[in-house]
């Protein structure tokens, strides 16, 4: 997280990870929790954390449970991947980051 920060020259103000997987080995985080996508349970955290109008947000993610969780936080969403394609719960797909932060700036001139 501190080397993509640094490489976005700072512009990331928070992180967040969830440790939980029901298959965990680490017996107090193996189950589901409201954190783990495609739950929204992190997006939820930040926006209150930091006054954020998950409606006026992007959620961009490389799998489809990233998108759903989005979604589910009511976020615009955008699928990044080479072999990214629509589904239910994607605004948007594009083939790298440069890519979806055009479709992002483009949704908002300035």
């Amino acid at each position: 997280n501190a080397r993509l920060n640094d490489l976005l020259g700072g512009l990331i103000a928070d992180f967040r990870a969830c440790p939980y997987h029901p298959q965990g080995t680490v017996p107090e985080f193996a189950q589901e929790h409201p954190w783990r996508k495609p739950a929204p349970g992190m997006l939820l955290d930040a926006a209150q954390a930091m006054h954020l109008a998950l409606t006026a947000s992007w959620m961009m993610g490389d799998s489809l449970r990233d998108c759903q969780a989005g979604r589910a936080a009511g976020c615009r969403t955008i699928l990044i991947g080479a072999d990214a394609a629509p589904a239910p719960a994607v605004d948007a797909v594009a083939p790298d980051l440069v890519a979806a932060a055009d479709i992002v700036i483009g949704a908002h001139p300035r």
